[in-house]
């Protein structure tokens, strides 16, 4: 506890002219931040002061402190507990023989939160740990540990990391959230809430194919059906199995629709693309849209470091004119490719070595190409095949 001297005096009565006991302070004050209080007081002439503290409501019995002080006007009381009624009265003590000491004047208050533990720094925190630090002048010997369905931790401090101030807290559970709340014996003295990192989306084991039509049955097929549901319709977002039915944690979210288009059904059969084999319902069905229109989709949940390669496919028979579609694919990086679907039967177009974004993520942006002689500006995709860049 630390005293807070003052010069500053109130005359307020002259003992040897009125009285033979002091009177008591006309003013007594608690002013809470935390669990820091600061008591004040008008002093009286010729006096110092006895102070009392309890943990109660004007009791004056649990946990009680006396407190001499000299000639002052505040005084700060420190390492109290968080969320605790507490009380403290004060009486004048006379310097003058034959005066009595004035009666007690008292107040009561609630502390508020103590809070000694910092923020994580983002490198501090893992998928499995969490680095705590917090303020080392504080008193402290255990940390709680606790999740939703978890049965609560303790772990007691060592010497080590107390001098320190910091402590690693080691085999917690992937992108979960954990409230520690450190304590000096059972008092409170802070509590943080903090999640650790989710796991990367796992590699991918096998090509991932999306069809864009009617639903297609066939194994190794993610299928994106509806042109009017696009996000945040619930159907506008698609999550991605590979080949192989793995799941990838990758999702492919349609952001902007063909506007002016629809689905068509009039794309090849009987296509054999190395690497890009299509049942007949994928191949002879998919979306398109008209000039001046953008359609847009974004891939999400991608690993940062690791390059793509989108391939699409595209087709529309028993036409005469030039239907290319520009397919601008955007990450950290960009590349375009194009493809003319006019009677298309074996042609794909690929942006290769595409980075995703920060946020693990690759946008797909479609509009007609330079070369599309259709008078309605028709462009379109059929079928996607989303790879990892072979070293």
């Amino acid at each position: 506890m630390t005293n807070f001297l003052s010069c500053e005096k109130h005359n307020l009565e002259d003992p040897d002219n009125t009285t033979d006991r002091l009177f008591r302070p006309p003013t007594f004050s608690a002013s809470v931040n935390a669990n820091e209080v600061t008591l004040s007081w008008i002093p009286i002439a010729n006096a110092t002061y006895w102070l009392e503290v309890s943990k109660d409501s004007l009791l004056f019995e649990t946990e009680p402190q006396q407190i001499e002080l000299g000639e002052v006007n505040t005084y700060i009381l420190t390492e109290l507990w968080s969320s605790t009624r507490y009380s403290a009265r004060i009486k004048a003590i006379s310097k003058k023989t034959g005066v009595k000491d004035s009666e007690f004047i008292a107040v009561t208050f609630r502390t508020g939160v103590e809070n000694i533990f910092f923020t994580p720094d983002e490198e501090d925190i893992t998928e499995t740990s969490i680095l705590l630090s917090w303020d080392k002048n504080k008193e402290v010997d255990k940390v709680t540990i606790s999740a939703t369905g978890m049965t609560t931790r303790i772990v007691s401090l060592s010497q080590t990391e107390i001098v320190a101030g910091k402590a690693n807290i080691e085999e917690l559970n992937k992108a979960t959230s954990y409230t520690f709340r450190i304590y000096k014996g059972e008092m409170l003295r802070g509590t943080i809430t903090v999640m650790t990192v989710a796991p990367p989306p796992p590699a991918l084991l096998a090509p991932v194919f999306i069809n864009f039509g009617m639903d297609n049955m066939a194994t190794g097929w993610n299928n994106l059906t509806n042109i009017l549901q696009v996000y945040p319709h619930v159907n506008g977002t698609l999550p991605l199995n590979d080949k192989e039915g793995n799941t990838t944690g990758a999702s492919l979210v349609y952001l902007s629709p063909f506007t002016g288009g629809a689905r068509h059904t009039t794309g090849a059969t009987g296509t054999t693309i190395p690497g890009f084999e299509m049942p007949d319902i994928v191949s002879q069905q998919g979306f398109y849209g008209v000039n001046g229109a953008v359609a847009q989709f974004r891939l999400e949940g991608l690993h940062l470091d690791q390059p793509y390669d989108v391939c699409f496919f595209a087709s529309r028979m028993s036409v005469s004119d030039n239907r290319e579609t520009k397919y601008t694919v955007t990450g950290s990086n960009e590349i375009i490719a194009f493809l003319n679907a006019s009677n298309n039967t074996s042609e794909i177009a690929c942006a290769q070595e595409v980075y995703p974004d920060t946020d693990g993520n690759i946008t797909i942006t479609l509009t007609n190409g330079d070369n599309n002689t259709n008078s309605t500006g028709f462009y379109g995709i059929n079928a996607m095949r989303l790879t990892i860049k072979e070293e």
